[in-house]
């Protein structure tokens, strides 16, 4: 019985150290996450290992300051993404889409007050990875649809 207290003792200590750091790395991170994207998917849209993203979400790596202010950006784009699926701006005013959209929203709010006190060259390096990286998913965007214009 007590082996079994102990077990349950040390995943309490493990889930709480857990809560700890995803509460101290960027809420960019939970704004991402809650928009379906998961590490692998912002690995790849960074340009680094899946495990490097893991280690920014736990706190145990620094990430770049024009990384925060890229992936800030891609959160920015992925909400507003998904407003206009849910709607656009008009379909905020139900009850039902305001709470699927919440938490990505605070979390680029508390992001975009803490990139406040980045360095601006970090600012521009991130703003203009964001441009390469936008234009680029354009261009798949246009391969995907055979290469048509659209209207």
């Amino acid at each position: 019985m007590a082996a079994n207290w102990g077990k349950r003792a040390r995943a309490a200590r493990t889930a709480e150290k857990l809560d700890q750091q995803v509460a101290e790395s960027p809420p960019l991170f939970r704004g991402l996450t809650a928009c379906g994207m998961a590490g692998q998917d912002i690995a790849l849209c960074v340009g680094v290992a899946a495990s490097t993203v893991s280690k920014w979400r736990t706190g145990r790596l620094t990430v770049p300051d024009d990384t925060l202010q890229f992936l800030t950006l891609v959160l920015a784009d992925e909400l507003e993404s998904r407003r206009e699926a849910l709607g656009g701006v008009g379909g905020l005013f139900q009850p039902r889409l305001r709470g699927e959209l919440k938490v990505p929203a605070d979390a680029l709010r508390e992001q975009e007050a803490l990139n406040a006190l980045l360095p601006p060259l970090a600012v521009r390096d991130g703003i203009r990875r964001f441009r390469h990286w936008y234009a680029a998913q354009e261009v798949i965007a246009q391969g995907n649809s055979g290469g048509r214009a659209s209207a």
